[in-house]
């Protein structure tokens, strides 16, 4: 996915915007987490592998550890 043909890149509200200036209203959106990501590897060399931790930041910031940006988009 990030190789030299990779163009862009967006923040939550940059997609938000491309895909509702497209003329589609989004009704949901989620984030892919492909497993164990880089920001992941020192929690689990916690105690139990940090899963509380992890299970915490996931459930306050749910980007952090976001691969994709997921949305489901009806045309308006």
């Amino acid at each position: 996915m990030l190789d030299r043909t990779h163009l862009r890149f967006f923040t939550i509200r940059t997609a938000r915007q491309l895909i509702e200036d497209a003329g589609y209203h989004i009704d949901s959106f989620q984030f892919s987490t492909p497993g164990v990501t880089e920001l992941e590897k020192p929690l689990l060399s916690l105690p139990r592998g940090g899963y509380r931790l992890r299970r915490f930041l996931l459930g306050r910031f749910p980007e952090l550890f976001g691969y994709e940006l997921i949305f489901v988009a009806r045309k308006q």
